[in-house]
């Protein structure tokens, strides 16, 4: 009874298929545009509506809605995809303390940057120093350097170390 369309596979579900990120915010939006599409076409519903119809009562109407649904979600889920694909992404998978690392690097060179009087946006050295929690971010230049450095070698042990984290 399979062949004929009585028994139909079970529908496809919200699932990152070709997205490969373990970045909470990434899956997050996926599956928030995901929603938003299928909600808007009633995608939800008919999902719904055919999964309570019962073998006996399979029509080949029901096959052709069924077959149809499955493609319009299908197509919602490359949308989602194309929209949420960040290319180029270091190949490393997501973990705060290596995103925590390449925040504290990235900081303490804009901190020596501004020191020497190149031009740094001080906003972005303000919302680093909220987010690590750094109270002084005007230290004299040897002491930067050393900070600096010191948060280049914490950053390449984590990279190097990723793969586990």
């Amino acid at each position: 009874m399979d062949s004929i369309g009585f028994n139909p596979p079970s529908l496809s579900r919200a699932a990152a298929r070709r997205l490969k990120s373990d970045h909470p915010l990434i899956r997050k939006r996926y599956l928030a545009i995901l929603h938003q599409y299928a909600e808007a076409d009633g995608t939800f519903n008919m999902f719904k509506y055919l999964e309570n119809i019962s073998p006996s009562e399979w029509t080949d109407e029901h096959t052709k809605c069924y077959n149809a649904t499955e493609q319009t979600f299908k197509t919602h889920m490359e949308t989602a995809e194309r929209k949420c694909r960040k290319l180029h992404t270091g190949h490393h998978p997501f973990s705060a303390i290596f995103n925590k690392a390449k925040k504290t690097k990235f900081f303490w060179e804009l901190v020596v940057k501004d020191i020497l009087g190149l031009h740094v946006p001080k906003r972005k050295i303000l919302k680093l120093k909220k987010a690590l929690g750094i109270k002084n971010s005007k230290p004299p230049l040897h002491i930067a350097e050393k900070k600096r450095y010191k948060a280049r070698k914490q950053y390449s042990i984590v990279k190097r170390h990723s793969q586990q984290l």
